[in-house]
């Protein structure tokens, strides 16, 4: 289920997939995000016939109502939201810091010097563009803020009748 949920997120999310802008901006109201580890996955390459080792950065997100649940992001995940935020209304976000891929002379960036920078992007995206209808539905979908809907009872755009299942 962990792979189905990270791969959702490597591609633009199809507007069925997003709540409507003044639900996101709702459900995001007041939510906090914090990048609690940072843990080793492995996924099996059948056509080669072996395994890829990634990093994942653990995120602990909670909402205004007290509940609480934890993702997962890869930092491609993260370039790719911030690059989607910018292309959906934020642009400004090119001149916040944001870690590179490639760190001096041309050596991978390690995970822990990427680790705070991105907490402080992560904070400010949720501070100062989760109330922008035009970002909030992205920013709502990268943190899996659906999840609230249960307690909630946000609905995505186009469902009638009973609140999502978030399970």
């Amino acid at each position: 289920k962990l792979k189905h949920k990270l791969e959702r997120h490597d591609a633009e999310p199809e507007p069925s997939e997003l709540l409507d802008s003044t639900s996101a901006v709702s459900v995001l109201a007041g939510c906090r995000a914090e990048i609690t580890s940072i843990d080793r996955e492995v996924e099996s390459k059948p056509k080669r016939g072996g395994k890829h080792h990634y990093t994942v950065f653990v995120i602990h997100c909670t909402g205004t109502t007290g509940n609480e649940w934890t993702i997962k992001r890869r930092f491609r995940q993260f370039r790719d939201f911030r690059e989607r935020l910018m292309r959906h209304g934020a642009p400004q976000l090119k001149d916040i810091r944001f870690p590179r891929k490639k760190v001096r002379n041309g050596k991978q960036g390690t995970d822990m010097e990427r680790l705070p920078v991105l907490q402080s992007w992560l904070n400010l995206v949720i501070s100062v563009f989760s109330s922008q209808l035009d970002v909030a539905p992205f920013i709502a979908h990268f943190l899996d803020a659906e999840q609230r809907q249960k307690s909630t009872g946000v609905m995505k755009v186009g469902e009638i009748g009973e609140p999502v299942d978030a399970s």
